[in-house]
């Protein structure tokens, strides 16, 4: 399979890591621990679950490890709105953050399209889902 840094996808999530640190250096220096490490944790998430899925043995393991990143994605934009709640992040970072992850959710979703046609392409053998 081709290098996961060629993918539009994991670039767009490794700028949401970058973006989500540096969105919670601006976080006040006491309290918040548990939610600077969650928004960190899951965005960094993201990037990793495709690089590991890229490397998977089976264009279906590939779709999983997209699948874990796209809850990752949501689950980050969820940290960053609860920041915004809380009022400890500026809005603007805040909004641009959640605009970059809205960006990366959408190339996860369509790579998992990619992979399912290449999926279909193959000739392999797919369950019909009841009507």
């Amino acid at each position: 399979m081709q290098d996961f840094r060629h993918l539009r996808a994991w670039q767009s999530a490794v700028l949401v890591a970058v973006k989500a640190r540096e969105l919670t250096e601006k976080f006040p220096r006491r309290g918040y621990a548990e939610l600077r490490e969650q928004l960190i944790s899951a965005a960094e998430s993201i990037s990793h679950n495709i690089a590991e899925g890229r490397s998977a043995s089976t264009p279906k393991e590939f779709l999983r490890f997209l699948d874990m990143a796209a809850r990752s994605a949501s689950e980050t934009a969820s940290q960053v709105n609860l920041a915004l709640e809380y009022e400890i992040a500026p809005n603007k970072d805040g909004f641009n953050l959640i605009g970059t992850i809205i960006c990366t959710g959408r190339m996860i979703r369509s790579l998992q399209g990619e992979v399912r046609a290449n999926l279909g392409r193959r000739g392999g053998k797919r369950r019909r889902r009841p009507q």
